[in-house]
């Protein structure tokens, strides 16, 4: 008997590590893509400058066309996660003098299996800075 009650404390605490290994695999999956994401969010809405003011001399972003943009890919990215049940993403901008800064966030269902983890939400933040003389 003594036996049996050591081999199942070992199974289950195996079967534990077995999940969280897999659970805590998808949530780095998930911080890697959105890294990747709020960078090329950030990257792509410095691309869009004010027309007017870049006539006039004066290097000026465009807000709308940038948050347009980023949303825009956000939400591909957001289609293409298979492992993680989204509930609600976001992204928000801020624009510096000379950068811009992408804050992503999605909600999730718990990423984690085991009872005494929760995770439910997934935040990652990327500044590009725009370097001109």
């Amino acid at each position: 008997m003594k036996i049996f009650i050591v081999f199942s404390g070992l199974l289950l605490i195996n079967v534990w590590a077995l999940a969280y290994q897999g659970d805590m695999g998808r949530y780095i999956r998930a911080q890697t893509l959105l890294k990747a994401t709020a960078e090329e969010c950030a990257a792509g809405a410095a691309l869009f400058l004010d027309e007017e003011a870049y006539s006039e001399g004066y290097i000026a972003f465009d807000e709308e066309a940038g948050q347009r943009y980023a949303d825009a890919h956000l939400a591909d990215t957001v289609d293409k996660i298979r492992d993680i049940q989204v509930k609600k993403y976001g992204c928000r901008l801020s624009f510096g003098d000379r950068s811009v800064t992408a804050r992503l966030t999605l909600e999730t269902e718990d990423i984690f299996r085991l009872p005494f983890l929760s995770v439910t939400e997934v935040r990652r933040e990327s500044e590009y800075e725009f370097n001109y003389i």
